[in-house]
């Protein structure tokens, strides 16, 4: 993103700033309406291996390599598979939930010092405030091509509104939770032992299961139902010890 009018106080904000952006192991991008990139962090160029001059300005599913971008001429966003695109869809809500106040050009000073924004709804709440500049948050398997090759990433998609220079600009995040993901995935329960059926094919009980593919330690307690049947057969099993 260009700056203006930089003095050395400015630059160093800007490479404290940079740092962080950098330093983020999501891939996070500045984008458009339009889903074009303007800027990038460290961790999407790691993913795209491109340089700047072909990143920026193209659309986010065409530098991806989204598998529905070539899919008509016009490329990312034009194809009928588009409609469907979480990612375009994520930052077309935020944009639309991100209105222009008619009262906000009412005076030189702007926003929040014209006699209307008195009784300005948004301001006078912080919650309604924040509604102002929505954070839109979803999850998506998104599909796409490394080397002729489809693959396949859930990701979760957060795209967030802010303005630069009189612009406005979305912050789109993708995280990659494909790993969460595989939890959402069918998994076989064998509906006699209970035991749970890994990637391998084998079984296994479910506290295994979860120890050995996600590192979660289980704990065991009774049910309401499991608790009062144990207890129902503990107290007849007491009392016909007690009638011997």
């Amino acid at each position: 993103m260009p700056f203006r009018h930089a003095t050395s106080n400015t630059l160093n904000e800007r490479s404290l700033l940079r740092a962080v952006f950098d330093a983020l192991p999501s891939l996070i991008f500045v984008v458009d309406r339009d889903v074009r990139i303007h800027e990038y962090n460290a961790a999407a160029a790691e993913l795209i291996m491109a340089g700047r001059e072909t990143i920026l300005r193209r659309r986010a599913g065409e530098i991806l390599h989204c598998i529905h971008s070539d899919e008509v001429a016009e490329g990312c966003g034009r194809s009928s598979s588009c409609k469907n695109c979480i990612i375009r869809g994520s930052v077309n809500k935020a944009f639309a939930g991100h209105p222009h106040c008619i009262h906000s050009d009412e005076v030189a000073e702007g926003c929040g010092r014209s006699s209307s924004c008195k009784n300005c709804i948004i301001r006078g709440s912080v919650n309604k405030a924040f509604a102002g500049h929505p954070v839109v948050r979803r999850r998506a398997k998104i599909e796409l091509l490394r080397n002729g090759s489809k693959r396949e990433m859930y990701g979760m998609i957060t795209v967030s509104l802010f303005s630069f220079e009189g612009e406005d600009h979305a912050l789109l995040v993708i995280e990659d939770i494909s790993e969460i993901a595989a939890l959402y995935r069918m998994i076989f329960v064998c509906p006699v032992c209970g035991k749970m059926q890994n990637e391998e094919k084998s079984w296994m009980r479910i506290e295994s299961y979860f120890k050995s593919s996600w590192d979660i330690d289980c704990s065991h307690s009774y049910c309401p139902e499991c608790f009062q049947k144990e207890l129902d057969e503990f107290r007849a099993a007491a009392k016909e010890n007690k009638a011997e």
